[in-house]
């Protein structure tokens, strides 16, 4: 494969940058096209602490510059394909430069989770960050409306189409969708016993309930 008219291999990149302690697997890609063709390195770490920045000055040391990656990209998890392997048409496309931009947060556990595999399902694609777009990433007003079929299939009839144009981020419709279970749901006991005792002190000050008026 050619970059800029230097032959490079991803292999030898990967390994570069999966020698720092801190990494457990590096991911090489080439994103663009044309003249917009450019190196980029997806990062899954050996644990915790991770600093990219770091890693990145590792790899320099131990690649020509043509062959350094131009971007780095921390992920918890490389999107896998229907084969099993990593998916890395998914990976080059999360790199275009419509979503360089888009920080490369995982979505967090519960809802956004979820949600993400429901994005998936219907975009036929990984989600790679809980602050992706839903029309960035492939959506259209088709695939929103099978979108939101889906997600009120999961979650729940009250889930509206205009809440895909209103909140189309990952977390912003995750959001959303939280408030609107916190509004279906039962008052706890804890409210009723409340409630029970509000109305008791009513009754004894000489007021009636407001819902038996």
């Amino acid at each position: 494969m050619k970059i800029n008219g230097y032959r490079i291999e991803l292999g030898e990149i990967e390994s570069a940058v999966a020698a720092h302690d801190t990494v457990a697997r590096c991911i090489a890609v080439v994103a663009g096209q044309g003249a917009q063709r450019r190196l980029v390195a997806y990062v899954v770490p050996e644990g915790t602490e991770l600093d990219l920045d770091e890693v990145k000055s590792a790899a320099a040391e131990r690649l020509a510059e043509y062959a350094r990656p131009a971007d780095y990209f921390l992920l918890t998890d490389l999107p896998l394909g229907s084969n099993g392997k990593v998916d890395r048409k998914a990976l080059a496309s999360w790199a275009l430069p419509e979503r360089a931009g888009t920080p490369q947060e995982p979505p967090a556990e519960g809802t956004e989770q979820e949600l993400a595999k429901v994005w998936g399902d219907v975009l036929s694609s990984q989600v790679a960050s809980r602050h992706d777009n839903f029309f960035d990433i492939g959506g259209n007003s088709l695939l929103a409306a099978k979108l939101t079929s889906e997600v009120r299939r999961r979650f729940g009839s009250g889930f509206k189409l205009r809440a895909v144009l209103r909140s189309p981020t990952l977390t912003g419709m995750a959001e959303h969708i939280d408030r609107m279970e916190r509004k279906s749901s039962p008052p706890s006991s804890t409210e009723a016993a409340d409630g029970d005792t509000a109305d008791r002190r009513d009754s004894r000050d000489g007021h009636t309930p407001k819902e038996a008026r």
